[in-house]
C-alpha cells in the first residue's frame, strides 16, 4: 500500500496529470479531476484498515454522493478485469524507466536538477520509438529535459547530453 500510494499515486500519477488539471479545455480538466478524486478515494479505502482516523477525515473532504456517511461503510475496492490493460501498463513502465534513467544519470553526473538538458535515447525497436514520440511532452517535463533525440550509441556525455540508452 505504501509503495502504491507514495510511489505510483503521488510520485507518478499526480505529477503526470498536473497539466491536465489546469487545462483550458474544461471537459478535459474536469475529467482529470474526477479521475484523480476516484483514484484517491479508492486509495483511501485501501488504506482505511491501517489508518482509520486519517482516511476517514480525508474521505470527508472529497466530493461524496448525498447520504454518504463514512468510509467505513463503503465497500473495500476490488479489481475490475475490464479496466486492466497490460499493454498500457507496459507503455507507462517504459516512460517511467526513461524518466528515472534520465534523473539517475543527471544525479550521477552531479548536474543541476533544475537545468533543462538535452538527452539522446537509443530505442530498442520502432514500436518503442513510436510510443516515446507519443509521450515526448510528459518525458520532457518529468525528466526536466529541453529535448530528447533518437540516436545509436555511443553517446558523447562531455557535450552536456545525457546518455540514455534503453535496450528494451
Amino acid at each position: 500500500m505504501y509503495h502504491f500510494f507514495w510511489g505510483d499515486f503521488c510520485d507518478w500519477y499526480i505529477e503526470w496529470v498536473k497539466p491536465e488539471l489546469t487545462s483550458a479545455d474544461r471537459e478535459k480538466a474536469q475529467a482529470t479531476w474526477m479521475n484523480l478524486f476516484a483514484a484517491f478515494e479508492r486509495a483511501l479505502r485501501l488504506l482505511h484498515p491501517f489508518m482509520p482516523f486519517l482516511t476517514e477525515e480525508l474521505w470527508h473532504q472529497l466530493p461524496q454522493p448525498s447520504g454518504a456517511r463514512s468510509i467505513a461503510l463503503d465497500r473495500f475496492p476490488e479489481p475490475c478485469a475490464a479496466q486492466m490493460d497490460s499493454a498500457a501498463e507496459g507503455q507507462i513502465s517504459l516512460v517511467q524507466e526513461i524518466i528515472t534513467a534520465a534523473r539517475n544519470i543527471r544525479a550521477e553526473m552531479k548536474l543541476d536538477m533544475k537545468t533543462k538538458l538535452l538527452a539522446r535515447l537509443a530505442p530498442g525497436s520502432d514500436s518503442i520509438r513510436t510510443y516515446v514520440e507519443q509521450s515526448i511532452d510528459t518525458i520532457l517535463r518529468l525528466a526536466n529535459l529541453s529535448s530528447l533525440s533518437f540516436a545509436a550509441p555511443p553517446f558523447d556525455s562531455t557535450k552536456g547530453v545525457i546518455p540514455l540508452h534503453q535496450g528494451f
